[in-house]
């Protein structure tokens, strides 16, 4: 018999890969940025009746050194309802008195706006606490429910060693009055009629008249401050704080 022989059947040959080696991807360090330090402005969020009287402070808040010598800025209200009763300076404006420097408060001469103004030309200030108290007297229209916001606006604040002004950061936080309860009336005190007691007529002396010597108008850097302060003082609402003189 013929006898076939099977077909050799041969392996295909193995293929190794390679090992392909990713490469090695490096991540970028995460840098943090230093958290910016704010001097906080806060106004207070009272509640007040209609025709009531109601105080607000302002103040400023700091647990660092922030060296300002010049702040200038705006509390705005709504003065269709409210109405500037007084102003009176609390610990950070007395502060700045104490350092030497200077307090301006106007809350007339803007309907609406108390400008406020210190300057500091020696020693800076510092340090955390009220800095003043707002009275202000709400209108009898007012309703139950109304809010009055009492908003806070920084023109300046600033650190000025040199003459060389740097802004220090700073956050705003406003307040409001809300208005609740019943309306407060105030009644009009009557007034007795008093008689006036009849004064019998005297004769006056007759005087000489004499000659007033004429004053000498002030003269030098001295006077023209002074003039200028005074003239700031005379003016209807606005406020100067300062240093007395010893």
């Amino acid at each position: 018999p013929i006898v076939t022989e099977e077909p050799i059947v041969t392996e295909e040959p193995i293929v190794t890969e390679e090992p392909t080696e990713e490469p090695i991807v490096t991540e970028e360090p995460i840098v943090t940025e230093e958290p910016v330090e704010n001097v906080v402005f806060s106004a207070e969020n009272v509640v007040a009746a209609p025709g009531a009287d109601v105080d607000v402070y302002v103040a400023m808040a700091a647990d660092f050194d922030y060296n300002a010598h010049g702040i200038n800025m705006q509390i705005n209200y709504d003065n269709e309802y409210l109405t500037v009763v007084g102003i009176e300076e609390a610990e950070m404006m007395q502060a700045v008195v104490d350092l030497g420097g200077y307090n301006v408060v106007d809350y007339e001469t803007i309907p609406g706006s108390i400008r406020y103004g210190a300057f500091m030309p020696t020693e800076p200030l510092n340090g955390e606490g009220n800095i003043m108290k707002i009275t202000f007297h709400v209108s009898a229209e007012a309703t139950e429910g109304m809010v009055f916001p009492i908003e806070l606006v920084m023109t300046e604040f600033i650190n000025m060693p040199e003459f060389d002004e740097t802004p220090i950061p700073c956050e705003l936080i406003d307040g409001s009055i809300t208005i609740e309860g019943e309306p407060v009336v105030t009644e009009e005190p009557t007034e007795i009629p008093t008689e006036e007691p009849t004064e019998e007529p005297t004769e006056e002396p007759t005087e000489e008249p004499t000659e007033e010597p004429i004053p000498t108008p002030p003269t030098g850097t001295i006077a023209l401050v002074g003039a200028g302060i005074a003239a700031i003082v005379a003016g209807a609402g606005i406020v100067l704080f300062r240093k007395k003189e010893d």
